[in-house]
């Protein structure tokens, strides 16, 4: 379970890093609007990583059944 919780970990760190586009925003639009833009992406990350690990879940248990 430790390794799941750092995969979940690292992906939503890495999800939520600004890119140049987004300190842009920042200038730009103030704190708030900029801030849009990582809670939108976190909200559309939530499906492909749900999905990752209800996939790999299965996987993992086929294999295990295999071994």
């Amino acid at each position: 379970m430790n390794d799941w919780l750092g995969i979940l970990v690292a992906a939503v760190l890495v999800s939520l890093t600004p890119g140049v586009n987004q300190l842009g925003n920042a200038v730009r639009h103030r704190q708030s609007r900029a801030l849009a833009g990582p809670a939108g992406r976190l909200a559309a990350f939530v499906v492909p990583i749900g999905l990752f690990f209800a996939g790999l879940g299965t996987v993992l248990i086929a294999c295990e059944a295999v071994l």
